[in-house]
């Protein structure tokens, strides 16, 4: 798949997962999908998930001051799951973190 092609799909996959999300927002989600080399390999589907997910964790809640407050990463990600689920709810997403960090359909 071509760059192009690549970031036309995350680029309908970010706004299928959040449709009430900034369009800001979302072109820095895609571009974090298209540029992190962990993420070359994923799926158009789990690169999305994993970048929106990591940008509303450090951008929108108190994870990164957890970690300089000296929480180890799995606490401080614990503890910022419940703000992330909101904001995911709030933005249109259908799924939702459990605590595993693997998504699940909102039942609400």
């Amino acid at each position: 798949m071509s760059g192009a092609d690549r970031k036309n799909r995350l680029e309908k996959e970010i706004l299928r997962l959040a449709p009430r999300l900034d369009a800001a927002d979302r072109k820095e989600i895609v571009e974090h999908a298209l540029w992190s080399k962990g993420l070359r390999r994923a799926t158009v589907e789990r690169a999305a998930w994993l970048s929106l997910i990591s940008y509303l964790r450090h951008n929108f809640t108190a994870y990164d001051q957890m970690l300089r407050d000296n929480y180890p990463f799995e606490a401080a990600r614990y503890f910022s799951m419940e703000d992330i689920n909101t904001i995911l709810r709030d933005i249109g997403c259908p799924l939702r973190l459990s605590d595993g960090e693997s998504p699940h359909l909102d039942q609400d």
